[in-house]
């Protein structure tokens, strides 16, 4: 019976495991596609455009339920002063902006950030 209830335990644990691997695992997929999805705007060569599509949060659920919430924002990490600004020929110095990607919910049973990544980003501006 001991054993049993031992087998049990950890089969309820295993369960949980998984099923927050699973969260994790959706909020990692939802930050890669909105650096994808910043990736494909910088293409257009307007810091606007990039921060306009890029930067509104988004609420979805996962598979089970859990609300996430996906947020980003686009900011040049060594010098706020120039976030997202074209200085110089825009053939020999091309702009690298940080897009950072953060993934939060309001269940209890996760700690905030489920998920936060940044990637740097060329935007092509229009000569």
């Amino acid at each position: 019976m001991i054993i049993m209830l031992a087998i049990l335990s950890l089969l309820i644990s295993a369960f949980r495991a998984v099923a927050e691997n699973s969260t994790h695992a959706t909020a990692a997929e939802l930050a890669q596609q909105r650096l994808e999805l910043a990736r494909t705007q910088a293409v257009a060569g307007s810091c606007a455009n990039l921060e306009t599509v890029v930067e509104p949060a988004v609420t979805t659920t996962d598979g089970r339920g859990v609300p996430l919430t996906v947020t980003a924002t686009v900011k040049d990490g060594k010098n706020p002063a120039n976030d997202c600004v074209q200085v110089g020929d825009v053939k020999l110095d091309p702009k690298l902006t940080l897009v950072t990607v953060t993934v939060t919910t309001t269940d209890p049973n996760f700690t905030n950030p489920i998920v936060e990544t940044s990637s740097n980003i060329y935007v092509r501006f229009e000569e």
